[in-house]
């Protein structure tokens, strides 16, 4: 097998895994997707009182949850702020996705909505401390 099929292999493998965004649920199960800003980095850090199982979602039980993240945020001259934002909710549907957004809140500083399927906005968080 010559190196250009090789190479073609290994770059499609790379592109269909990264295209995937699916996790494999039970009806039981919920889970939160985490969306940064372009340039800007977000991962789980807590699941209510315990480490989350994974850095870029969380998969859980239960209608009511308290999710922490860490954001690292990029700015000018490549300076990084670092903040920590908790995202509380009490009516999660099990079966269903939702997804954790960050933005850029009046003033520099940064805010986190918890938005549903439809594209609702269920909880904002817009003071989050940052370093």
């Amino acid at each position: 097998m010559n190196i250009k099929v090789l190479v073609a292999y290994g770059l499609i493998a790379g592109l269909t895994g990264c295209a995937s965004n699916s996790v494999p649920l039970t009806e039981n199960e919920t889970i939160v997707h985490i969306k940064a800003q372009s340039g800007d980095e977000m991962i789980a850090r807590r699941l209510d009182t315990k480490a989350a199982n994974n850095l870029k979602y969380f998969t859980f039980t239960g209608a009511e949850h308290t999710m922490e993240l860490g954001i690292v945020k990029t700015g000018y001259q490549d300076s990084h702020r670092r903040c920590i934002a908790t995202i509380s909710y009490a009516h999660f549907v099990h079966g269903t996705d939702y997804t954790l957004t960050e933005t850029s809140a009046v003033g520099g500083g940064v805010a986190v909505s918890l938005i549903d399927g439809d594209g609702k906005v269920l909880v904002r968080e817009a003071n989050i401390p940052c370093l």
